[in-house]
């Protein structure tokens, strides 16, 4: 062996020192590619937009104020209570409501539609295009539409949402108008046709907007009176207690 050299034995191979050993270069870790692997990118955003959307219960933080205020935990506490009695209540509102909106349904139904020309009351006559004298007493043409009115009577669903729309006092004399001048499915109006339907919008707003609105005010107040008589009874009983408290202890002193 020569100078310089020292055989050293690890796994079967000889290395000499001073001599560089020959082999294959040694290289970073290739890693394959992962076809099946889904974007990072898509993941992320459906995470960004959950964190978002819970940020939404922040809003609830002030509720904890509630609990260092007796007075404002005495009020939550009466709207609770009385949410809870108004219950029953509401069952039997729903159920008016949809016995209105199915007799609605029943009288309008399909009676709600009107060509923008009035001289025209039916659909096959509503077409071509007709004249209007505008402000400046200019004319223009315009082209005959047969439309239905916002709010109809078509189904149980459109039924309800006009009816609650009604109960709300906005809007109301337009469609009482229009069911006064319905004729018939697919007819356009005719001025003050039916003026009996008008009775129909008297009877709802006697049962709804007046009648089941007190009943819901008359059931707050009393659960309020009743949660204020439950807290005077135990304002009352705990300064009883105090004083039998302080007696005792006066005559045992």
């Amino acid at each position: 062996m020569g100078r310089g050299s020292q055989p050293h034995a690890g796994g079967g191979r000889v290395v000499r020192r001073g001599r560089a050993t020959r082999g294959p270069p040694v290289g970073p870790p290739v890693t394959p590619p992962c076809p099946p692997c889904p974007p990072s990118g898509s993941s992320k955003g459906k995470d960004i937009n959950t964190i978002k959307s819970l940020r939404v219960l922040r809003v609830l933080r002030p509720l904890k104020t509630i609990k260092r205020l007796p007075k404002l935990k005495a009020v939550f506490d009466c709207v609770v209570n009385s949410l809870k009695n108004v219950l029953n209540i509401l069952i039997v509102y729903m159920l008016f409501m949809f016995i209105f909106a199915v007799v609605a349904v029943q009288l309008f139904k399909g009676k709600f539609f009107y060509c923008t020309d009035e001289s025209k009351e039916f659909e096959k006559d509503c077409r071509g295009e007709y004249l209007v004298y505008e402000k400046d007493n200019e004319v223009k043409a315009q082209k005959r539409e047969w439309k239905k009115y916002e709010f109809h009577y078509d189904n149980v669903l459109w039924a309800l949402l006009t009816l609650f729309t009604v109960s709300t006092g906005e809007g109301w004399p337009q469609v009482l108008k229009h069911s006064v001048d319905a004729t018939y499915e697919n007819q356009g109006p005719s001025p003050g046709y039916r003026m009996e339907m008008s009775i129909f919008y008297v009877v709802y707003f006697v049962v709804f907007p007046f009648f089941f609105v007190n009943i819901f005010v008359a059931l707050i107040i009393i659960t309020f009176q009743e949660q204020g008589d439950k807290m005077m009874e135990e304002y009352s009983l705990e300064k009883n207690e105090v004083r039998h408290g302080w007696r005792w202890g006066h005559r045992g002193g």
